[in-house]
């Protein structure tokens, strides 16, 4: 069903995966999702570690002394996502905006604003959840285990190991670092 002020959709927000961007809201099943049970997802890069962020991981890699500045610029991805939640959820905000408009009134409903994130966006969703205070649940979904056993298994690390591997050759540093 399309969304309309007599069918409002559900105000969500979605948390893309490792290095991706906001752009996942348009796959990984997202649109499906929003579809079949009427959601109205946004999405703002999770600042940090989005596809944006590839040089500042990159130089991480290549010499961890600069690993800080990936947890501190995802804090401020972090409170990127709890203001997108607040446009949702407070009338001057998305709701005020003709482009979520039909015949001038909102399409979504503001009453609610739900989480939804997968890999990466399941794993920071919880401490979006945990500080907004406009998000009233959500699902964290294909969660992993800690970075230490995950990376040396997934597929995905193998173009990110080569330069961590060059600046690190000795396998016990590379453990001590994970």
């Amino acid at each position: 069903a399309q969304a309309s002020p007599e069918n409002p959709a559900r105000a969500g927000v979605y948390g893309h995966g490792l290095l991706d961007s906001r752009v996942a809201v348009t796959y990984d099943g997202v649109p499906d999702m929003a579809r079949e049970h009427n959601y109205l997802f946004c999405a703002v890069d999770f600042y940090g570690f989005a596809t944006g962020d590839l040089v500042n991981v990159a130089a991480a890699l290549l010499d961890l002394s600069n690993f800080p500045t990936i947890p501190d610029a995802s804090q401020q991805g972090t409170v990127n996502f709890a203001f997108l939640a607040r446009l949702l959820r407070d009338p001057a905000g998305f709701a005020s905006n003709a482009a979520f408009q039909m015949d001038g009134k909102p399409v979504f409903d503001r009453s609610a604003v739900f989480y939804d994130g997968n890999s990466q966006g399941g794993i920071l969703g919880g401490v979006v959840m945990a500080i907004s205070k406009d998000i009233e649940r959500g699902a964290l979904g294909s969660l992993g285990m800690n970075y230490s056993t995950l990376l040396t298994r997934s597929t995905d690390f193998d173009e990110y190991a080569l330069p961590l591997y060059a600046s690190y050759p000795d396998p016990l540093d590379r453990q001590l670092a994970f």
